[in-house]
């Protein structure tokens, strides 16, 4: 075997490795929607408390955004990926043995923080060790593939839970965390030390206003809220939807869940190699990003509709998830090589934010929406819809950047 070969090979287990992390994270992010009936059991918790567990995973996955590329830059993806996931692991253990809701609290909010440079390992890898005209290609197939964790979260994980107990579940997803650590620690080599930046985590916030200009402030407004709708419904909603709205079984829900998560795999691993460049990326973002909003709206009106119906929207939804791709792409070609990391590390906090943002006030949307006397998802779902709409409407009025693409190195 050639020596290129040998390295190609070398890289493709170290990818392969580091998306198995990105997938749990994955995993770990949508596991709500098929514990949370048992959890409010369990727990009794509320509709406000169901949200708040929901979204603490993301809020801390987002507040560690601007540490997690500081450390990225400075020791590298292997050392980070294998310090944070020690973390997850430590987390999903309270989780599954949390005597109270408050433990349980405190075991996700830990599993958020492990679980949050899952994405950005893989992203600056890949900067680091390919050409960077491979970084759309291989970012599409990063998202994919990490897709493949939330299927966990659908018809396997559903049958465990109903066989066995939810906390079972979680302690599957942290066994499984372990065997990816140890896969990050046998085959993440980087071909180069990296080189370090020496600022403080202040000094790195307080440049996240060199970041977020007057012209791309549009796109960390879309990313606050495109891929937290999604995420809302198949991370938290998607299971109660059906079993309220059609009386399906947990593990008919489940299916559901699996369609929505082959089509959040499909649409993202197309988007990569479609991606249609500088030139006309922002158009296909307006285009995508309305579709997805007028998914949404079909959606918060289908209480009244055949479970057929709600089950395509509710696919279709998972496919214009796609769009959160060619926004990280967006955001590449929009910033020097030197802001890279920065960058990415701030998009990826908006969207976090996002995410936790809009599962928490959702369950406080659930919660009003029973008090007045309405039809709690319909009103989630129409919340969800709006958000998106307002999101993709300052997007399209705000000052737009001209964009450049990065050299390829």
């Amino acid at each position: 075997m050639s020596s290129r070969a040998l390295v190609n090979r070398r890289e493709g287990f170290a990818l392969a490795a580091l998306i198995s992390v990105f997938a749990l994270s994955q995993a770990f992010r949508t596991l709500p929607a098929i514990i949370v009936r048992d959890i409010e059991q369990a727990f009794q918790a509320t509709p406000e408390q169901i949200g708040t567990y929901a979204g603490i995973f993301h809020f801390t996955f987002a507040m560690m955004q601007i540490p997690v590329g500081i450390c990225l830059d400075r020791y590298g993806s292997r050392t980070v990926v294998l310090v944070f996931t020690a973390v997850a692991i430590a987390g999903a253990g309270l989780c599954a043995v949390a005597p109270s809701f408050a433990g349980l609290l405190l075991g996700q909010a830990l599993i958020g923080v492990g679980c949050s440079p899952a994405l950005m390992a893989s992203l600056v890898y890949i900067s680091r060790e390919y050409p960077s005209g491979r970084f759309g290609p291989l970012s599409g197939l990063i998202a994919a593939l990490g897709g493949l964790g939330m299927l966990l979260t659908t018809t396997p994980l559903a049958w465990c839970i109903e066989h066995t107990s939810w906390r079972i579940a979680v302690g599957v997803l942290g066994v499984l965390s372990a065997l990816s650590l140890l896969a990050c620690l046998s085959f993440v080599h980087e071909s180069a030390k990296p080189a370090g930046r020496t600022e403080t985590v202040a000094q790195a916030i307080k440049e996240i206003k060199t970041v977020v200009r007057r012209d791309t402030a549009g796109i960390f407004v879309l990313g606050f809220v495109t891929y937290a709708a999604v995420v809302a419904i198949r991370g938290l909603w998607i299971v109660p939807i059906f079993v309220n709205w059609h009386s399906f079984s947990l593990r008919e829900a489940g299916y559901v869940a699996f369609a929505m998560t082959v089509a959040m795999i499909v649409g993202p691993a197309l988007a990569g190699p479609l991606d249609p460049g500088p030139a006309s990326r922002r158009g296909a973002i307006i285009l995508i990003s309305a579709g997805l909003t007028l998914a949404l709206a079909v959606l918060a009106l289908g209480a009244g509709f055949s479970a057929t119906g709600n089950a395509a929207v509710t696919v279709l939804v998972g496919m214009l998830s796609s769009v959160t791709v060619l926004q990280y792409a967006y955001i590449r070609s929009n910033y020097p090589a030197a802001m890279i990391g920065r960058a990415l590390a701030t998009f990826n906090m908006s969207v976090f934010l996002g995410i936790a943002t809009v599962q928490g006030a959702s369950g406080a949307v659930a919660a009003w929406a029973v008090s007045a006397g309405l039809e709690q998802f319909s009103a989630v779902l129409c919340f969800i819809a709006v958000t998106t709409a307002a999101g993709l409407l300052l997007f399209s009025v705000l000052p737009r950047p001209v964009e450049r693409l990065v050299r390829a190195r």
